[in-house]
């Protein structure tokens, strides 16, 4: 299917033979944005000089969970949990609610290219996900 997709590559270009059924897209030929959102994610990381706006770029890339729309086909591999009973779909969220308060913090401290309107923004984004119970264990 990929091969009549993208006629100009050899049929097996795209993949990578793995164990059993399973194959895998070779990074090299296929990106997407979330190969791109980790990868900010991860130069965020690193980059003291560029943080805030890798920060920034890696937000603007979550447009919502993964494969959370009612079109989206249910592929196990983003929605059955793993080893550590937690499902792709939840570690991204939880990626991105760990840059919205970092972003938050950073906006909040003050510096150059900050704004506090957007730290407020960005923790009223993280606190929609928080179960409020969780909060002084007082339910809302």
């Amino acid at each position: 299917m990929l091969a009549r997709a993208m006629p100009e590559l050899p049929e097996s270009a795209p993949l990578e033979a793995d164990t059993g059924r399973i194959y895998r897209l070779d990074r090299t030929l296929v990106w997407s944005d979330v190969h791109e959102f980790l990868a900010l994610v991860e130069r965020a990381r690193v980059s003291d000089s560029e943080r805030l706006e890798l920060l920034e770029r890696a937000i603007g890339l979550y447009e919502g969970d993964l494969f959370d729309t009612p079109a989206a086909p249910p592929f196990a591999w983003a929605i059955d949990p793993g080893d550590d009973a937690t499902t792709l779909r939840q570690q991204y969220r939880g990626v991105f609610l760990d840059l919205c308060r970092r972003l938050g913090e950073l906006h909040a401290a003050g510096g150059p290219d900050t704004c506090l309107d957007r730290a407020v923004n960005l923790y009223r984004r993280v606190s929609k996900w928080i179960p409020w119970t969780n909060v002084c264990g007082v339910r809302s």
